[in-house]
């Protein structure tokens, strides 16, 4: 965490320190701040687990982006739109064509 308030430091030419606290205290600057214990139990639990190592992975499926091969969200839209649907794929209404419509 001090190399990232380094470069936060770096990037925003404003001082930023990191300063490692014991679970109890963070717990209860979170406590003081008005969080509810529960939420301040749950975000010291997962600093602690993240310090432990627990976020480390071998794995490297995430250095490939995942979206390779995706349609720009534009061109489905516009591909949608000539086939006379939405954007949501229903049926556009073409001029000429009948409403039925029920009235009680």
């Amino acid at each position: 965490m001090a190399e990232f308030a380094a470069e936060v430091a770096a990037q925003s030419g404003k001082p930023v320190t990191y300063q490692s606290l014991p679970a109890d205290a963070y717990t209860q600057i979170l406590l003081d701040a008005g969080l509810p214990a529960p939420f301040a139990a749950l975000l010291v639990d997962s600093d602690l687990g993240v310090s432990r190592g627990e976020l480390f992975t071998a794995c490297t499926d995430l250095q490939r982006p995942a979206t390779t091969h995706r349609t720009p969200e534009q061109a489905t839209h516009r591909r949608r739109r000539r086939r006379g649907q939405d954007s949501l794929n229903r049926p556009q209404h073409q001029p000429g064509n009948r409403l039925n419509v029920s009235r009680p």
